[in-house]
């Protein structure tokens, strides 16, 4: 018996499109910077600034002084949070774990 893929090729290559990363300019504390993001995650913090009220750039500035790691990370986790019920995401944190972090364990 053959089995036909029910996903049509315009939706494997809108998948594509939304998981390839672009380079998109926001500005942070003040400064022009660019974010090298995948398009799904930079559309959906578009969303979640417009649901707040607030500019790409306010909400970025926001993720940004919270961050603990590396800020196109940081931006990432935050859209994930944002997705998840608030059962999901007990517990967890932005801060990375030092006891997996390298730079920790060969500095001591």
């Amino acid at each position: 018996m053959k089995i036909h893929s029910t996903a049509p090729a315009a939706l494997n290559q809108q998948a594509a499109e939304a998981a390839r990363i672009k380079k998109h300019s926001v500005q942070i504390h003040g400064h022009k910077t660019s974010i090298s993001m995948e398009a799904i995650f930079w559309e959906r913090l578009k969303v979640i600034a417009k649901r707040r009220k607030c500019t790409l750039s306010e909400l970025a500035t926001t993720i940004d002084t919270e961050r603990a790691g590396n800020r196109s990370s940081a931006l990432r986790v935050f859209v994930l949070k944002d997705a998840l019920s608030p059962g999901e995401t007990r517990g967890l944190t932005n801060q990375p774990r030092r006891s997996r972090d390298r730079r920790a364990s060969s500095a001591a």
